[in-house]
């Protein structure tokens, strides 16, 4: 048995997850846009953990969220919505995936059909000196003190 491609467990997924009619009640028209607009995202030697997220009340959409724990150096994905990631996931690949508990990723908002660039994911968890680089990384490094003292301010556990 031949082991599938990261898009094509991805794809196999989607079609788990709207089997026995649950796709239209579950996640309207937006599934087959997502099955289509993250498929660029699945890359990396591990597939990464793949959320599926639909509202319980209200019209039906979908948002799809891809995390990665390890990447290789020189990832790219090739979609507009990750456009200019690069830098992030040089960061992510050189220095925040050799922490065990940290994930970084991306969120897909497919409930329109033109797509919004993805939202990036990052869970530092405690490892709070990732904060700084990562948001330089992204081009965003006054957000840090902003992430910081909120942070600070939550209780802990």
């Amino acid at each position: 048995m031949q082991i599938p491609s990261h898009p094509d467990a991805f794809e196999t997924l989607c079609l788990q997850a709207a089997d026995d009619g649950r796709g239209d009640a579950l996640f309207g028209e937006c599934l087959s846009r997502a099955r289509k607009v993250a498929r660029p995202f699945m890359v990396g030697e591990e597939f990464p953990s793949v959320y599926l997220e639909f509202p319980l009340i209200g019209d039906p959409f979908l948002d799809v969220t891809a995390l990665y724990r390890e990447l290789e150096p020189e990832t790219r994905i090739d979609s507009k919505a990750a456009g200019g990631t690069g830098p992030l996931i040089d960061w992510y690949t050189s220095e925040g995936s050799q922490v065990e508990e940290v994930s970084c990723g991306f969120e897909l908002d497919v409930k329109d059909s033109d797509l919004p660039r993805a939202a990036v994911h990052f869970q530092p968890r405690q490892h709070w000196e990732l904060v700084e680089p990562f948001c330089k990384a992204i081009g965003e490094p006054d957000r840090a003190a902003l992430y910081l003292d909120l942070a600070r301010r939550m209780p802990q556990g």
